[in-house]
């Protein structure tokens, strides 16, 4: 992956991205709780930086 990134022109990617893109499409798929388990985060304030993707999908216009 790290070497397929320049033949697609991202010029800035971390493997952690990824570990980010997963957490955001879990919570969007299901709640905080259940994100929190699944990285493996001992503390649910570590797993609210994803927040915004719930609420974003949550919010009421």
């Amino acid at each position: 992956m790290l070497r397929a990134a320049p033949s697609a022109g991202v010029q800035s990617f971390r493997f952690h991205d990824t570990r980010h893109t997963t957490a955001t499409r879990i919570l969007r798929a299901s709640n905080l709780k259940v994100t929190q388990r699944l990285l493996g985060h001992a503390d649910i304030a570590t797993t609210t930086k994803y927040a915004h993707a719930w609420m974003t999908i949550h919010a009421t216009p």
